[in-house]
């Protein structure tokens, strides 16, 4: 059984100071990006949670700032479209229930999750911004000017590549990650979004052929990823030798870019991608070698958390 590993936060991340602007989810009255939440009671509360303001939708769900008024903690309720029968709300079940069941501190963890009486499926998580609001690792690359220095690359990679082979070990899919799909907590620690919700509501499989040929694709987009965040630029076919992009560059990156990419002699622009790494713990073997420690999962029921559940009777909230 694989063990949970905490790494390292990444330096400096959690001191950056990341002004309303920069952060992209500006607060300011009037943005038309934050519209005002309506301020009568039965239309700002969701169970336990009083509904604060929205946020930027991710590509999944809305998204909205929500207070816990017993526990006076901070949380994201993300608000997915109306389940329109039992079949669709069996899905969504389906599709969340996985990912409750998995703790790991790279993973986004879900809460609760429930359907309001107008059909719309709720799923609430832990508030990882600021006060500015959520930063993405996108954000925070554009923030720092559009790439990374080789030791935060480091730790970024490192980050989300144990939460993949966390979740794979899991059994669960996500597909290709982004800078989009990460969240950067206030204590510089990186953490993926909603891992796999998405394409399971899409009733793609975890298991068998096509779900392990995107585990290794997914492997591979988070090289791709480790690219862009230490050179600012997209890997062509084959890629340009990061040593030649980034000055005083440690040769190692060039091997790791080149096995993890599968660029190989003779490979030319547009030809379809060979090799690559086969598992997210290869990965990690070729990016910190001895350095490394075993990856830990806990399982559902070594979970010490109170797991996910959920809510009955809760009323229709709109925001």
């Amino acid at each position: 059984m694989l063990a949970l590993r905490m790494t390292p936060r990444l330096p400096g991340w959690g001191t950056t100071d990341l002004g309303a602007e920069s952060a992209g989810e500006d607060a300011r009255p009037g943005d038309p990006r934050t519209p005002p939440m309506d301020t009568s009671p039965e239309r700002t509360r969701f169970g336990p949670y009083r509904l604060l303001r929205t946020l930027d939708a991710c590509p999944a769900a809305d998204r909205l700032l929500a207070l816990h008024e017993k526990r006076l903690t901070s949380h994201v309720v993300y608000r997915f479209g109306a389940m329109r029968d039992a079949a669709e709300r069996r899905r969504f079940v389906a599709a969340v229930e996985p990912l409750a069941r998995v703790a790991h501190p790279h993973l986004l963890p879900i809460e609760e999750y429930s359907f309001a009486s107008d059909g719309r499926a709720w799923v609430v998580t832990p508030y990882t911004g600021s006060q500015v609001g959520l930063v993405t690792l996108a954000r925070l690359v554009q923030d720092k000017g559009g790439q990374m220095s080789p030791h935060e690359a480091t730790r970024a990679l490192t980050h989300v590549l144990e939460a993949v082979a966390a979740a794979h070990a899991a059994g669960l899919v996500h597909g290709p990650i982004g800078a989009d799909d990460v969240l950067i907590d206030r204590r510089g620690s990186a953490a993926i979004e909603l891992y796999g919700v998405s394409r399971r509501l899409r009733a793609l499989p975890d298991a068998g052929l096509e779900a392990d040929e995107a585990r290794r694709d997914e492997v591979r987009s988070v090289v791709t990823l480790g690219y862009r965040l230490l050179t600012g630029l997209e890997p062509a076919a084959p890629a340009v030798s990061p040593t030649k992009l980034v000055k005083r560059l440690d040769r190692r990156w060039n091997e790791f870019f080149a096995a993890g990419l599968g660029d190989r002699p003779g490979t030319r622009a547009g030809d379809e991608p060979a090799g690559g790494f086969a598992t997210a713990e290869d990965a990690l073997d070729a990016l910190l070698g001895t350095e490394r420690a075993p990856i830990v999962v806990v399982p559902a029921a070594a979970k010490p958390a109170k797991p996910a559940t959920p809510m009955r009777g809760v009323p229709s909230v709109q925001a």
